[in-house]
């Protein structure tokens, strides 16, 4: 939402609040543009090798980790239907929208169905034979 701080994404790792594993990864796809004009997602490139870390500082209802903004940031803008993947342990944030319209995305996450999920994340829907 625009100028919208309440449900901002401060700098996170998705394994804090997806749980399950660490291998999970996430495609994000922006439904339109984006830029840092309109909330494009900003990353610490590397930043997945520092393996889990604590999430330690409150910022409103929010968890962020403390320890971490030494490492280089990158804002990451994409055009609509682009798919960024990423580790669940990637330190990522959103940028706050500038613009005037709603920044849509679509979050997919995806597991080895051997691996571990959080059943409160909701259940893994396992391909069936033949598809890939």
């Amino acid at each position: 939402m625009p100028f919208w701080t309440d449900e901002l994404a401060y700098w996170h790792q998705d394994y804090f609040y997806v749980k399950g594993n660490t291998g999970v990864v996430t495609a994000w796809i922006p439904l339109q543009d984006t830029t840092y004009v309109n909330g494009c997602l900003s990353i610490m490139p590397g930043s997945h090798k520092l393996g889990v870390l604590p999430h330690d500082l409150m910022i409103g209802k929010k968890r962020v980790p403390s320890a971490i903004f030494d490492n280089e940031i990158r804002l990451v803008e994409m055009h609509k239907g682009d798919v960024l993947l990423f580790n669940s342990l990637l330190l990522h944030a959103g940028n706050l929208n500038l613009s005037t319209g709603i920044r849509y995305s679509i979050q997919a996450r995806y597991t080895h169905l051997d691996d571990a999920v959080d059943q409160g994340m909701g259940g893994v829907i396992p391909l069936s034979e033949g598809q890939a």
